[in-house]
């Protein structure tokens, strides 16, 4: 299946096997090959010690990685891939934030651009032969929400480039906000526009559709906004609001991860410990299906599987994608503390 990309750097891939990388709070980050007839996971290369790689980002050449090392003081971690898919730190640089929980690469691999949740700021960082700069920028957000335990200040949770080139939406759970910036040739933030959400929702994570339509989770109030997006992402509006759940929220749900595949939207919810599923055109519940263990963090699809990353119980959890739908999680691999899955994706 070749190269992710035809540069001379990244994974290799045979027609039979590919690569899964998973970080995670204090377990480093780990490599796994994919069987891709059955969806099993084997240790491929040891650990990565890196400290708390919670979300994990790739560089458009597939050559190198990205994480996010969610401390105080928080840190960006530079990954080298080597063609059998063995890592190698690079360097790592401060973000000038708290608790830093996801990070986005732009198009050109330039620039990385880091929430740091603890602190509500966004940090940006030049990327140069793979390594990180020293921040060029640091933006930060000010505001809180109506929950006084989890919104008395801000909270940037999720950074994501636009269709429309260097525009970047941050997700704000502390200020019930969607901040639109446009990431100039220096690597400095230029505030286009902000959105505001339903109060005490906590935006959290965001999935572009290919018709603009924008899918927004809130992790305080287990809705999905469905959103309007115009003049290049500087307007937001929620134009339906729909439950993160097919069934009954228990209490105490917060959804997590969403990602849309297809005609299908997926939303990992902590506490129901469940993968909810909805098609899209037009917006219709489909189920919700047990992952098998305990906090989804985050999940990816790959090769016709869904991986979920239980937090909690420490676990890696695999099903099939049956017309779209999980047929039901297995148990894949042991990663205490599992946040993030990353596939290998090919060109």
């Amino acid at each position: 299946m070749g190269n992710i990309k035809a540069d001379g750097g990244g994974v290799e891939r045979s027609a039979d096997v590919a690569l899964i990388y998973v970080g995670s709070y204090g377990s480093g980050i780990r490599c796994f090959r994919q069987n891709l007839d059955t969806g099993e996971l084997t240790v491929a290369h040891p650990p990565l010690d890196v400290a708390d790689p919670s979300f994990l980002a790739w560089h458009p050449s597939g050559a190198y990685l990205y994480a996010v090392c969610e401390r105080d003081p928080g840190r960006i971690a530079a990954v080298a891939v080597a063609e059998d898919g063995s890592l190698t730190l690079l360097n790592t640089e401060p973000t000038g934030g708290t608790s830093p929980c996801h990070l986005a690469i732009d198009a050109e691999g330039e620039f990385a651009v880091v929430a740091n949740y603890s602190s509500g700021s966004v940090s940006v960082h030049p990327v140069r032969a793979g390594q990180v700069g020293a921040r060029t920028d640091l933006v930060q957000h000010t505001g809180t929400g109506p929950n006084a335990e989890r919104q008395e200040g801000p909270h940037a949770h999720m950074v994501s480039f636009t269709k429309y080139p260097r525009m970047v939406l941050v997700t704000d759970l502390g200020t019930d906000q969607i901040m639109t910036y446009r990431l100039e040739p220096e690597g400095t933030l230029t505030q286009m526009g902000s959105a505001a959400m339903t109060p005490g929702s906590g935006p959290r994570h965001m999935a572009h559709h290919e018709s603009g339509r924008l899918y927004i989770d809130g992790e305080l109030d287990t809705m999905v906004d469905i959103c309007e997006v115009r003049a290049s992402g500087a307007m937001i509006r929620s134009v339906e609001r729909h439950s993160a759940m097919v069934g009954e929220v228990p209490s105490g749900n917060l959804p997590s991860h969403l990602e849309l595949h297809g005609k299908h939207l997926y939303v990992a919810n902590r506490g129901a410990n469940c993968i909810s599923v909805f098609e899209t055109d037009p917006w219709r519940p489909v189920i919700d299906v047990p992952t098998g263990g305990d906090w989804p963090r985050h999940f990816a699809i790959a090769n016709g599987f869904m991986y979920v990353a239980n937090q909690n119980s420490g676990d890696i959890a695999v099903s099939r994608l049956d017309g779209g739908v999980p047929g039901g999680f297995q148990f894949a691999a042991e990663v205490p503390g599992a946040s993030c899955v990353l596939p290998v994706q090919s060109s």
